[in-house]
């Protein structure tokens, strides 16, 4: 009787065990056959595979192997419950929970992300610094892309906080300085601007619109020095860039140095001749030369330009601007005050127009006026834009068509399609146009707002190139 006994119990305990060994094996061939469709990229016959090994048997590695499943059919709902089940099943199942600290770190949920880092280290992963470093990666990269679209969307104060937490994160991201330092510029801050421009540089960032930045904001402290400094920098860079040449000529002739300056001006003229206030420009070293002649003569090509614009329709706030500063230099004066009270009029923040209407009233002997509009239009230059003033047209072709742009108040800014994505090694994501390609360097057109600039990789800091269809 007690032997009977004892093979009962015996028996019992086979089938218990058979009834747990047996759909175990099966769910482990049935997730084993998944594992193959999978690394054969059936993805669908994957995930088949291994919900039916889960009907029969659920396990931990099995809900793992079915989250990265749908994480290549991109379904999205379904990924986080998969990861989080094998969880459920396994506390201590490291796989899953790297994979939910990656993707929360991705959505952005970095709190989320930072509890699944924190179990990893209490279950004593040995490769959480590399995980550490990667939520870190993806939390730069995600301000950085936010900050970006922020500042697109004319948000600037909430963009210059997503970058500066970016410089919290990474103090050597030259891009979130540049961008900082692009905002502070905007907002009529130049020593926090040129702070964060020399920052950005420093740390590598070889952009020559960068460079005239920095010239733009020694010009409104009145530092021309440093000013002629940096945009000789910048046209070292692009050598080529009549906005650079300007720039420089102006600051030139403003510190007292006029030959140099009539010298850059000239440079402008012969690569495009309708170069807009170039010859304004000319004229005005010419007029304290005393060669008035000369000056008369620059005056009269300037307004010939400009009066063959507005033919074209062409009357925004610089256009008219120019006009005013030729008739003046023409002896004009009560026609040059009527066209600035209209520009001022209807744009009381134009700068331009207050310096070109001083100038009117010094003419006409009306100092009191004239000390006023110099005050107002150096309050009002702390406030200038970096971006291009205008598009010029080619020389010698004012009946071509306009170049498409896009007209913000009084500037026009040439319009940069983006046609291609960089992927850095160090987690940047930048989007625009691949102006040139060496066998060391790629440099890239950005267009951020109203800033349209260049900026130069080393090909060995650059993980992949994308173009964007």
């Amino acid at each position: 009787m007690k032997k009977k006994y004892i093979q009962y119990i015996v028996f019992i305990i086979l089938v218990c065990a058979a009834a747990y060994i047996i759909p175990a094996k099966i769910s482990m061939m049935l997730n084993n056959k998944g594992f193959v469709a999978y690394n054969e990229t059936d993805y669908p016959q994957a995930i088949s595979l291994y919900e039916k090994a889960i009907r029969i048997h659920p396990a931990a590695k099995t809900y793992f192997n079915l989250g990265c499943a749908y994480e290549k059919m991109g379904r999205d709902d379904q990924i986080i419950a998969a990861f989080k089940k094998a969880l459920d099943l396994d506390l201590g199942y490291q796989p899953a929970c790297k994979a939910l600290a990656s993707i929360y770190a991705v959505k952005g949920d970095y709190r989320q992300a930072k509890q699944y880092l924190d179990s990893l280290e209490l279950l004593g992963a040995q490769d959480t610094d590399k995980a550490g470093r990667d939520l870190k990666k993806f939390r730069i990269v995600n301000l950085y892309n936010q900050g970006v679209k922020l500042y697109a969307m004319r948000q600037g104060e909430k963009a210059l906080n997503n970058f500066k937490q970016v410089i919290e994160l990474d103090a050597s991201n030259f891009l979130a300085y540049k961008a900082a330092a692009d905002i502070y510029s905007r907002q009529g801050k130049p020593s926090l601007a040129l702070r964060y421009y020399k920052q950005a540089v420093s740390l590598g960032l070889k952009d020559a619109d960068a460079f005239n930045s920095m010239g733009m904001m020694c010009m409104r402290q009145e530092d021309y020095i440093s000013g002629v400094r940096y945009f000789r920098k910048a046209l070292k860079m692009d050598k080529g860039n009549l906005y650079y040449l300007s720039n420089l000529a102006g600051t030139l002739r403003d510190s007292g140095q006029a030959r140099e300056a009539l010298s850059l001006y000239n440079k402008v003229v012969e690569i495009s001749a309708c170069y807009p206030n170039v010859h304004n420009d000319i004229a005005g070293i010419y007029a304290n030369m005393e060669l008035m002649s000369k000056a008369q003569s620059e005056y009269q090509k300037e307004r010939e330009i400009v009066f063959a614009l507005m033919n074209r329709g062409m009357a925004d706030d610089l256009t008219l601007t120019r006009m005013a500063i030729a008739c003046n230099g023409l002896n004009e004066n009560a026609k040059a005050e009527k066209i600035l009270d209209e520009v001022i009029a209807r744009n009381s923040n134009y700068y331009r127009a207050y310096y070109a209407r001083g100038d009117v009233y010094s003419n006409q002997g009306k100092k009191t006026k004239s000390n006023a509009d110099y005050c107002k239009a150096r309050e009002l230059a702390r406030n200038i834009v970096t971006a291009k003033e205008a598009e010029y047209f080619p020389e010698n072709d004012l009946e071509q068509e306009m170049p498409k742009q896009k007209t913000h108040g009084e500037t026009a800014v040439e319009l940069c399609k983006d046609t291609d994505i960089i992927y850095l090694h160090n987690g940047h994501i930048l989007r625009g146009r691949i102006l040139k390609k060496t066998d060391k360097t790629i440099t890239l057109q950005m267009q951020t707002g109203r800033t349209l600039g260049t900026i130069t990789f080393q090909n060995s800091k650059i993980k992949k190139i994308q173009k964007i269809d």
